[in-house]
């Protein structure tokens, strides 16, 4: 008998018996492995827009090699790039049958100070993802994280209107701080 169609017949019993009589195999560390998260897609899956409202959106595939019916319940999604963490909002959940995928778009707002410091520093090699999610399925409730993905490719949009900006309020900082110093210097000479 070929190992494939073996596999995939044992993964359909094991679909088709009650949860607590298989929960002993499927611990949380074997079902959370039997999840695969990833970016899609690979080459441009993290797109972040500097303009006015800053934002950020992230593509992500969820595969489920369960033999079971899982539910994403919660997921905290962090887009990271040199010292700006950003959470990106996840408010629903997400049914996968066994061998089913799903492809999500996820995004939202960046704070005024965050586009900046990433404005500041654009470097697409050291952006990356951190996700920490929660499951259930018949057999238990079990959570799959932190996956810290390394290296996502971003497109940043807009970076260089914003850096351009900063780079014009430091320079004026810096030129009425250097006259406020002038005139202190005058009133104490006078």
């Amino acid at each position: 008998m070929d190992y494939n169609l073996a596999g995939s017949i044992l993964w359909r019993i094991f679909g088709k018996l009650p949860g607590w009589f298989i929960a002993w195999y499927f611990n949380d560390e074997r079902l959370a492995n039997l999840i695969r998260i990833q970016p899609v897609p690979v080459s441009s899956s993290t797109r972040v827009g500097l303009h006015e409202h800053p934002t950020c959106e992230v593509s992500l595939q969820i595969i489920n090699f369960s033999p079971f019916k899982v539910t994403l319940k919660d997921m905290e999604l962090y887009y990271v790039n040199h010292w700006a963490r950003v959470l990106l909002p996840f408010n629903r959940t997400v049914d996968l049958k066994s061998g089913d995928f799903t492809q999500m778009h996820i995004s939202g707002d960046i704070p005024e100070g965050k586009a900046d410091s990433i404005a500041r520093s654009v470097d697409d090699h050291r952006s990356e993802l951190v996700l920490n999610c929660e499951f259930n399925c018949k057999v238990r409730h079990f959570r799959k994280g932190p996956i810290v993905i390394h290296a996502v490719p971003t497109e940043i949009f807009n970076y260089q209107n914003r850096r351009d900006h900063l780079l014009r309020l430091e320079k004026e900082a810096a030129e009425a701080k250097e006259k406020a110093q002038e005139e202190s210097a005058q009133q104490n000479q006078a």
